[in-house]
């Protein structure tokens, strides 16, 4: 039954991606033929951002795991100057486990704490006046986070002699809606936006033992909805 839920998943990421790529592949093909031979690759941007306040929105104990302030990289292409989609690529990863030195309470080391997805989005120009633009839309959005953590278990009084491994892998989808405006001059611009996101989160968490085995009586599989706001500035390149 898990090897089916795996294969249903990876199916379902496989076919995203597929139609991502074939989307972004017939753009030249569909809008680039004009008199103009550079009309295409003028319309097109790519940029990097940082999403400064990336908060969850449900004040409760669960766990938050997409709650980080994510670095994200961004495709932009302007079909005319009112409408205009874009493919974002956020980015997160904490891998520096914590340098401390042992006693019997230092028992909980993070080793790892990964986030990266995609968004797939349109906006639309509500207000433009001199490189000025005000701007809504929306975008559909896949995340992954994993997260692992080390339990330090027994002490002889010297050191720890064992330990265990709590892993959480996290997959979300979701819709963001979001307003922002921006400024573009020539070739260089830059945006600030606002996006609020609703995901439903599928939550994996597994206990391996030291000595590789994994512990089945704890952990599974759980669903929940989990929501996020958060506030970008990112600057753009446009050809």
């Amino acid at each position: 039954m898990n090897f089916i839920n795996h294969y249903k998943l990876w199916s379902m990421k496989k076919k995203i991606l597929q139609l991502l790529f074939l989307f972004f592949l017939s753009l030249p093909l569909t809008f680039g033929q004009t008199t103009d031979g550079g009309s295409f690759w003028k319309k097109l941007g790519i940029g990097a951002g940082y999403n400064f306040l990336n908060n969850s929105g449900f004040p409760d104990d669960r766990e938050k795991p997409f709650d980080k302030r994510t670095f994200e990289l961004s495709v932009k292409y302007r079909l005319t100057d009112k409408h205009s989609f874009y493919l974002m690529v956020p980015l997160y990863v904490d891998c520096s486990s914590k340098k401390r030195k042992y006693h019997k309470t230092d028992d909980i080391i993070p080793c790892l704490h990964r986030i990266w997805g995609t968004e797939f989005g349109y906006n639309y120009t509500v207000f433009d006046w001199k490189g000025i633009r005000v701007f809504g839309g929306m975008g559909f959005s896949y995340l992954h986070s994993k997260r692992d953590i080390k339990y330090l278990t027994n002490w002889d009084g010297n050191k720890w002699t064992d330990h265990f491994f709590l892993k959480k892998k996290y997959n979300a989808y979701g819709l963001s809606p979001q307003v922002g405006i921006a400024y573009r001059f020539q070739h260089v611009g830059c945006e600030l936006k606002y996006k609020y996101s609703l995901y439903r989160v599928e939550e994996r968490v597994r206990w391996i033992r030291s000595d590789g085995s994994v512990n089945d009586t704890y952990g599974g599989k759980q669903y929940y909805f989990e929501s996020l706001h958060g506030l970008s500035i990112g600057l753009f390149y446009y050809f």
